[in-house]
C-alpha cells in the first residue's frame, strides 16, 4: 500500500496481455459484511496496469481511482488480517490461452503497509463563502482534521501578518484512513492558494445593544467591519421601526433621534469595502439589550408570614410589581433578617397518593413540605411529595391479605397525626379508617415470582421452597415438580397434596412446605445418586407450578437451582408388618421406607410361634454354600421385600 504495487504470483507464466484488471476484486474479509473493492483497468495514472513482461509474476500498479477508494473503505487492506484477492475465472491466460481458475478470498501473503504522509498539493479559498477547500496527494480521513493546525498567511515568510484558522470541535491532526500523519508544511514555505475567490458580500446589523446607564451602543455584524469607516451620523433610534414623519400617520408622534459625529461618509463597510446594507425606513432593528438604569430599587422593610404563605415587600421606591422576579436561591451576602416574621400554625394534609404493587412504592402528596423519622422524602417529587419504598416484609403481607390493594377500590389510605410533621412540628391531619383516602394512581404487580432457593430433608420428606414474593397454596402443583441430579436422573412428584398422604403448609406466604408422600420419598430413595446430597440435588419447576397472589406465572428462567440447605436420612429402617403364604412358600416384609435389597441377610430372619422366644422357633438360611437351596430374595429396591421359601426352609415348616 505503501508503493501502490499489487504483485500477483502464478504457478506459471501469464499472457499478461490477457490481463482483465476488472477481474480482480480486494475484500476486506470472508465474511458477508466485508469491505469490497474491484480495480478498475485502463491506461494512464488514473487506471491500474501491469507493465510486466509474460511471467509467473506480474506487478499491477494501483491507479489512482483504485488505491484513493481502497483507502477510503476501511478496514480494507490495513493489515494482513483484512486483505483478501478474489479473481473472475479467465481474468488472464498462460501462454497456450489457458483461462487462469477462479479463486474466492485470497489472503495476501505479503504486505506493506502505507507509511508516506499525505501532502497537501493544493488549496482554494472562497472569502464570499468562506469555504477553504484542501486537496491532498491521496484520501485522508476527513473526521481527525484538526483547522487550529491551518494558518493562512499574506506571504510565504511567518512574519508577514497571518491567521491561525480554529475550531474547537475537532481534537486530533489530520490523517490517512490508515493513520499516518500528514507532512507538514513549515511556516517559511507556505502553499500559494490555488484560487481565490474575494469577498463581494456586503455586511448586515444583525443586533444591537443599548446601555443608556453608561451611554453605549454596542453594534453586532454578520461578519468583521473596519470601525475608521463608521459614521455614527447615518445611525438613528426610534421609538418604532417606523421613524417620525410628518405624513405618516399613525407614526407621526413617533420619536426618533439620530446620532451626531463622524468623519466618514459611508456608514461602515466590510475589510473588503462593501458597504453595510442600509436599514431603511419600516425596518428598524429593535434593540437587543436595553439597560435603562443601573441604581436598583433596595428593600427597606419585609413580612414573612408562613402561615399564610406570604411576603411582604417595601421598597425605598416605586416599581413595577409585574418585573418582579423570584430567584431559585440568593447568595449569603445578599441576605437580611426579616422585620417581622409570622410561624407557620396550619397543619399539613394527606391530599392523594399513589400505589405501585409492582415496585411496592407508596407514593403520597402533601399540602406542604413534611419531615420526620417515619416519612423520609426519596422522591421523585417537590419537598411536598415523598416516595416509600416498602421492606419486602411489609410487602409480602399485603400481598397476603387477598383483597387488599388488588385494585384502585381495594386501595385506601389511613393516617395518624404521629405519622409525620411539617417543618415548624406542626402533626399532620389524621385520617381515620372510616375515612380513608382512595388512590389516585393504582399499578398493579406484573412480575412474575422467582424461586430464591429450596431445601430438602431426606430424613423427613420436607421440601421448603422459598420464593421472593407472596404466593397463594391453592396454585402449587406439586405434580409438576421435578429433583434431579443434572447427569440424567430425574424424578417428578406424582402425589398432589392431599393425596397419598403428602401435605401442603396451609397459609400463602413466601416459603411453601411440602411434605411428600410415602410413595414419592419411597421412589426417591431408590434412585441413587439422586437427592443423597448437596452435590446432586437439584430441582426444576415449571411455569404452571405455583402463580403470584396477581396470578403471575413462575419465572424459571434461573432454574435449574441446586439445594442449599440438605438434610440427610440417618432414620433406621423399621419392619411394619409380614406375610407368609404358605401356599406359594413366599414372605412378604413390609418397612417403613425404601430399604437396598443387596444388603438384605436372610438369614437374620427369625419365625416363632409367638413373641416369645423360648417358644418353638426356625432361623431362615440364605441361599449361599452351605445351603444351595436355602431361602433367597428377588425384589427390588423399595418398601415392600419378597422372599420366597427355599426348599430346607418349607420343608421344616
Amino acid at each position: 500500500m505503501n508503493a501502490n504495487i499489487l504483485i500477483l504470483t502464478f504457478d506459471e507464466s501469464v499472457n499478461v496481455s490477457s490481463l482483465s484488471i476488472g477481474g480482480l476484486t480486494f475484500s476486506s474479509s470472508r465474511g458477508s459484511s466485508a469491505q469490497n473493492w474491484t480495480l478498475n483497468g485502463g491506461n494512464g495514472s488514473l487506471y491500474s496496469n501491469s507493465p510486466s513482461l509474460n511471467q509467473p509474476v506480474i506487478t499491477i500498479n494501483l491507479g489512482y481511482i483504485d488505491s484513493n477508494w481502497i483507502k477510503t473503505l476501511y478496514p480494507l487492506a490495513t493489515s494482513n488480517m483484512t486483505t483478501y484477492l478474489s479473481v473472475v475465472f479467465g481474468s488472464v491466460l498462460d501462454m497456450a490461452g489457458n483461462p487462469v481458475v477462479g479463486i474466492r478470498s485470497l489472503q495476501v501473503t505479503a504486505y506493506w503497509a502505507d507509511v508516506t504522509p499525505p501532502q497537501l498539493v493544493a488549496f482554494d479559498l472562497n472569502i464570499n463563502t468562506g469555504l477553504l477547500a484542501l486537496q491532498f496527494s491521496e484520501t485522508v480521513n476527513a473526521s481527525s482534521l484538526v483547522v487550529s493546525k491551518l494558518v493562512l498567511q499574506s506571504n510565504q515568510s511567518y512574519a508577514v501578518p497571518f491567521l491561525a484558522v480554529s475550531n474547537s470541535s475537532v481534537a486530533r491532526l489530520l490523517q490517512i484512513c490508515r493513520v499516518t500523519l500528514v507532512a507538514p508544511i513549515s511556516n517559511t514555505s507556505a502553499l500559494h492558494v490555488r484560487n481565490l475567490t474575494v469577498d463581494t458580500n456586503p455586511p448586515s446589523l444583525g443586533s444591537f445593544n443599548l446601555d443608556m446607564n453608561v451611554g453605549i451602543i454596542t453594534l453586532y455584524f454578520n461578519e468583521t467591519v473596519r470601525v475608521s469607516t463608521l459614521n455614527p451620523a447615518t445611525l438613528m433610534l426610534s421609538q418604532y421601526a417606523y421613524y417620525a414623519s410628518p405624513n405618516a400617520t399613525p407614526y407621526s408622534s413617533v420619536q426618533s433621534y439620530t446620532l451626531t459625529g463622524g468623519m466618514v461618509q459611508v456608514p461602515v463597510s466590510d475589510m473588503s469595502g462593501n458597504a453595510v446594507v442600509p436599514l431603511v425606513n419600516g425596518s428598524g432593528l429593535a434593540v437587543s439589550n436595553f439597560t435603562p438604569d443601573t441604581t436598583a430599587p433596595d428593600i427597606s422593610f419585609y413580612l414573612l408570614d408562613m402561615n399564610m404563605g406570604q411576603i411582604v415587600l417595601t421598597f425605598t421606591e416605586s416599581v413595577d410589581a409585574a418585573t418582579l422576579v423570584i430567584p431559585n436561591r440568593v447568595g449569603r451576602n445578599a441576605t437580611r433578617p426579616a422585620n417581622a416574621f409570622i410561624a407557620d400554625t396550619t397543619n399539613p394534609q394527606l391530599l392523594s397518593f399513589d400505589f405501585d404493587l409492582n415496585r411496592g412504592t407508596l407514593h403520597l402528596r402533601f399540602s406542604e413540605s413534611i419531615s420526620g423519622p417515619s416519612l423520609l422524602p426519596l422522591g421523585p417529587g417537590y419537598p411536598p411529595e415523598v416516595t416509600i419504598v416498602l421492606l419486602d416484609a411489609d410487602l409480602n403481607k399485603i400481598k397476603q391479605l387477598k383483597w387488599l390493594a388488588v385494585s384502585n377500590v381495594s386501595t385506601l389510605l389511613s393516617i395518624t397525626a404521629l405519622a409525620a410533621n411539617d417543618t415548624f412540628q406542626n402533626p399532620i391531619v389524621p385520617i381515620l379508617q372510616q375515612n380513608a383516602t382512595p388512590v389516585s394512581l393504582w399499578t398493579p404487580d406484573t412480575t412474575s415470582p422467582v424461586l430464591l432457593s429450596f431445601a430438602f430433608d431426606e430424613n423427613t420428606g420436607v421440601l421448603m421452597l422459598t420464593f421472593d414474593e407472596t404466593v397463594p397454596i391453592s396454585s402449587f402443583n406439586a405434580t409438576t415438580v421435578t429433583l434431579t441430579n443434572l447427569n440424567g436422573i430425574n424424578y417428578t412428584l406424582q402425589s398432589q397434596p392431599p393425596l397419598q398422604g403428602a401435605a401442603l403448609s396451609p397459609n400463602d406466604s413466601i416459603i411453601i412446605t411440602l411434605n411428600l408422600s410415602t410413595v414419592d420419598l419411597n421412589a426417591l430413595k431408590i434412585l441413587p445418586p439422586l437427592v443423597t446430597s448437596v452435590n446432586n440435588t437439584y430441582i426444576l419447576l415449571q411455569a404452571n407450578t405455583v402463580t403470584d397472589m396477581s396470578n403471575n406465572l413462575l419465572n424459571t428462567s434461573n432454574l435449574p437451582l441446586r439445594v442449599s440447605a440438605y438434610t440427610k436420612d440417618f432414620t433406621s429402617p423399621r419392619l411394619v408388618a409380614f406375610d407368609i403364604n404358605v401356599n406359594n412358600a413366599t414372605l412378604t416384609l413390609y418397612f417403613s421406607e425404601s430399604v437396598n435389597v443387596s444388603s438384605f441377610s436372610v438369614s437374620q430372619i427369625t419365625l416363632q410361634v409367638a413373641s416369645n422366644l423360648t417358644v418353638s422357633s426356625y432361623q431362615l438360611m440364605a441361599n449361599q454354600p452351605p445351603y444351595p437351596q436355602g431361602t433367597v430374595t428377588n425384589s427390588p429396591n423399595g418398601p415392600v421385600v419378597n422372599a420366597p421359601f427355599g426348599n430346607l426352609g418349607y420343608e421344616h415348616h
